[in-house]
């Protein structure tokens, strides 16, 4: 594992790295980061529907040939 200033190292990495992936999911789906912070925090699962009102995907396909 290395020594403690290699994990310090890390977690900060770590820090800074889900605060960016927050900032471009509030920027591409338009929800508020605070919002977009608090449901990343854990597992948050979603509907289909759910997605799309999210602004996670921009619609649903449900027979192939609707691709």
């Amino acid at each position: 594992y290395g020594p403690a200033s290699d994990l310090e190292i890390t977690a900060n990495e770590l820090i800074k790295t889900r605060a960016r992936i927050n900032e471009l999911l509030s920027e591409q789906t338009g929800q508020p980061l605070d919002r977009v912070e608090r449901d990343t925090l854990r597992d948050y699962w979603l509907t289909a529907e759910e997605a799309v009102e999210y602004g996670l995907i921009s619609r649903i396909v449900e027979r192939r040939k609707d691709l």
